[in-house]
């Protein structure tokens, strides 16, 4: 066998499994995010139960949105899915079902310097942390960090209190703030710079 022929065998055999891992891992995936939304749909289903009240129309569409996102989402953005999807919801009703789903601890309301409060489902707001700027206010998520702070509430005991869940904040400058204000100091001290003054050299008289 060539040098070559050998290596393409090689090649194909790796590819293979590449595949084989890889379809391997979509299924896990999805399993689990099916086997999450069953958990989640009978923990709402079982709060509204004890409620005594009625898994209406409007709070099952809202609630299976919710469960759609996995990322930060505000009452305007389920207002425009559901009308993009010709399912009209009061608002009324958004804040209430979001209400209901905050207290049974299936989302978490964030604390963030926006014009509008954020949820987050509670399952993925405990696994990363969230970056906010002091300066913009702006927020972004950092799930790559290895420096998650892990709080075990079970046996954090604390006074007049009884922790439900955790969520990291981490307050700082963003990037770009930071360099506007490289850029600011760089132009004041160019301003408080004097010019360089050129010096004229003046021909001697014939």
């Amino acid at each position: 066998m060539t040098r070559n022929y050998i290596k393409g065998i090689i090649l194909c055999i790796t590819d293979g499994l590449h595949k084989s891992f890889t379809f391997a891992f979509r299924v896990k995936k999805v399993f689990m995010e099916d086997a999450l939304l069953n958990e989640l749909d009978n923990l709402f289903d079982g709060y509204l139960k004890e409620k005594k009240l009625r898994r209406t129309t409007e709070r099952d569409a809202i609630f299976k949105l919710i469960c759609s996102f996995s990322e930060h989402f505000d009452v305007n953005m389920l207002n425009e899915r559901l009308e993009g999807d010709s399912f009209h919801v009061s608002k009324a009703t958004l804040y209430a079902t979001l209400e209901l789903l905050t207290e049974l601890g299936l989302i978490v309301r964030h604390l963030f310097p926006l014009p509008f409060a954020q949820y987050e489902l509670r399952v993925f707001a405990e696994t990363h942390l969230h970056r906010i700027c002091l300066k913009c206010g702006a927020v972004s998520e950092d799930k790559g960090s290895k420096v998650l702070p892990t709080v075990n509430l079970a046996k954090l005991k604390m006074v007049r209190f009884t922790p439900a869940y955790s969520a990291t904040y981490v307050y700082g400058i963003c990037s770009k703030c930071t360099f506007c204000i490289k850029q600011a100091k760089a132009a004041e001290k160019a301003a408080e710079t004097p010019p360089e003054q050129t010096l004229t050299t003046r021909k001697p008289r014939k």
